[in-house]
Order: structure tokens, then C-alpha cells, then sequence
């Protein structure tokens, strides 16, 4: 499936790497984010002239994108990659950008008949909160849940092992798990919440947590916070990662941010998912448009859905599913 949105948004951050610091560079910026934004395929809005209608998008956009549509590329920014003499640069930022879906890609995605359905998701089992650098307080979690028609959640604070996210110590855990206790007493029969924490990987593949801290959790998820912009393999990491007792879910193996990240490579392989498998863990990608691939976990019959701190948005709902569907996992495998 061609995805003229993201084609056209890549070319845009193209100009706008020839163009560096400049003016220019931020109004390229600006109209790729917009093309982005847009949840349809900008074909119908280029051929009708109303493209330009939508704030962001002048001139320059609209002829670079009547060129993609037309000839399946563009001669226009080809040619300004190489009288820039950055070739090299703008090839590695193509990079950064694989892989990712549009929100029209998304949407079109989504409708596909056999696609995951976001009705066939119970809740979500990687969620931060005010314990650690979430915004929202428990019981704000469980109504917003609610609220989506879940019946279960897992709430994964960072670590102590990360300061810099605001880490919870076990002392604050036991304060968190007192909470979650008095929520499931007042919720029940409704909604379950799910006692997990967000563990920092290391470069070894061990966690930031003693065996016996990690004993007072239901479940944990390990997830790769640093190293993540290396250009060797690590796969190994990864699978000692999930290979612990303990960890049912590995966190954004891949960490990668569009346009801006690579992230670890080789982490999302099959031997992970095999020692993920093994060992009884699932996998948890971030769905938001900037990072890469759906996300998935299982625990104790149920599986996760996109949601971060402050809630989430219909559109990563969207990403996630869409993620599913191109990543084979299919219906079966999500509710």
C-alpha cells in the first residue's frame, strides 16, 4: 500500500534539512507536520485544488506533492538533495523514517475487514502515573478506563533505577499498591488494576531491580532507556531482558523516534519474540505516531492497549490496530 502522505511529509523534512537553521527550514517543518496531521489521502484534496486550504500548506507543499501523485516522485526535491551537496546526511534521516504509517494509512488500514477490532481490547498494561512522570492520578485512570469500556489495567511506574523519570522507590511502592488495593475493593466486579512496574534494561540485559524487589510486583515490564543510539546489534540484550523471572512484557524494544532516532537495532527479531515466548512474556510497542510498530502484551488472559500517562487519543487506538494488522499478528491474537 503506497502511503503519499508520509512520502510527501519525508520530502518536506528533506527540504528542510537543505535548508538547516533557516526560515525555511521551520515553515518545511511545519507543512510536513500538517500533511501528517491530516487523516485522508491528500490525492483527492491535491487534484481538487483544496489542498492548500489546510493551515500549513503553501505553494512549494502543493507542487512537490502534484509531483509525488503524478510522477510517483519528485524530480523538485531530488534536485535540491543533490545541489545541496547532503546527500549523505538526508540519506540517513530516510532512515529514521521507515516503517512508520501515516494517520491515513492508519485509518485506511483499520477499516481492512479481518483487522484487529479496538472492541476485542480489555485494557492496558503499560500506564504511568502520578507515582512516577504520569499526570493523572489512579483512580483518574481507572475512571478513564472506564470510560473506554476496559475491565483491567496494569500500572507501570519507572523504576528507582531511572531518576531522571522520576523513578518510584519501593517505599512509594508500597504506598501505590495500599492504593491499588483500596481502587479494586471500590471497583470490584468492574475493573481490575494490575500491580507492574517499568523496569530500566541495562547494557548487560539485567534490570534496576533486586530479585526480591521484584518479587512485590504482579508483573514487570523491562524496557531499554539508554543505548539507544548505537549501530550494534542488540538482540542479545533484549532476550536476557525477558529471559528473567519476573518480566512478563518487554517495553519499546526499539525505542526509536521518527526522524530523529534509530533506536536498538535488531531488538524486535524473532529470537526476542522466541525468548519472550519462552519465558512467558509478551511485547509492548509504543503506538504513538513518533515511535515505530503496535504495541501488544498478554498477562493472566488479557492484552494491552495504547495508553500512556495522560490518557490517549482515538487516533493511537487507531495506530496501534493498524500496527497489528500489518505486523501479522491478526484479530485472533489481540482479544
Amino acid at each position: 500500500m503506497r502511503d503519499v502522505n508520509l512520502e510527501l511529509a519525508s520530502c518536506l523534512y528533506d527540504m528542510a534539512a537543505i535548508a538547516g537553521d533557516s526560515q525555511r527550514a521551520w515553515g518545511y517543518k511545519r507543512a510536513a507536520k500538517a500533511v501528517l496531521r491530516v487523516d485522508r489521502d491528500i490525492t483527492p484534496l491535491v487534484t481538487s485544488n483544496t489542498f492548500k486550504s489546510i493551515s500549513g500548506i503553501g505553494p512549494t507543499t502543493d507542487r512537490i506533492a502534484r509531483e509525488l501523485i503524478v510522477e510517483g516522485h519528485c524530480t523538485f526535491v531530488e534536485r535540491a538533495v543533490r545541489e545541496s551537496g547532503k546527500e549523505q546526511e538526508i540519506a540517513r534521516l530516510h532512515n529514521l523514517r521507515r516503517n512508520y504509517l501515516s494517520r491515513a494509512a492508519v485509518k485506511e488500514i483499520v477499516v481492512r475487514k479481518g483487522a484487529p477490532s479496538r472492541a476485542k481490547y480489555r485494557g492496558d498494561f503499560q500506564m504511568h502515573s502520578i507515582y512516577s512522570d504520569g499526570a493523572e492520578t489512579l483512580e483518574s485512570i481507572v475512571n478513564a478506563c472506564l470510560e473506554r469500556g476496559w475491565s483491567c489495567a496494569g500500572i507501570t511506574d519507572h523504576s528507582y533505577g531511572l531518576s531522571i523519570a522520576g523513578g518510584m522507590s519501593m517505599e512509594r511502592a508500597v504506598e501505590q499498591h495500599a492504593e491499588i488495593d483500596a481502587l479494586n475493593r471500590k471497583y470490584g466486579g468492574r475493573f481490575r488494576m494490575f500491580k507492574g512496574i517499568e523496569a530500566n534494561i541495562r547494557s548487560d540485559g539485567t534490570v534496576d531491580m533486586e530479585p526480591h524487589e521484584m518479587r512485590h510486583f504482579e508483573f514487570i515490564v523491562a524496557s531499554p532507556h539508554s543505548a539507544l543510539r548505537k549501530s550494534v546489534d542488540q538482540t542479545e540484550r533484549m532476550v536476557a531482558a525477558v529471559s528473567q523471572r519476573g518480566v512478563a512484557i518487554l517495553g519499546h524494544p526499539q525505542g526509536r523516534v521518527f526522524n530523529m532516532r534509530l533506536g536498538v537495532l535488531g531488538a524486535p527479531g524473532r529470537s526476542v519474540r522466541a525468548g519472550g515466548a519462552g519465558a512467558g512474556a509478551g511485547m509492548h510497542f509504543c503506538a504513538r505516531q513518533r515511535r515505530a510498530l503496535a504495541r501488544r502484551a498478554r498477562l493472566r488472559g488479557h492484552r494491552d492497549c495504547p495508553c500512556e500517562a495522560r490518557g490517549h487519543s482515538a487516533g493511537e487506538d487507531r495506530q496501534l490496530l493498524a500496527r497489528e494488522e500489518v505486523s501479522g499478528l491478526g484479530s485472533r491474537r489481540v482479544g
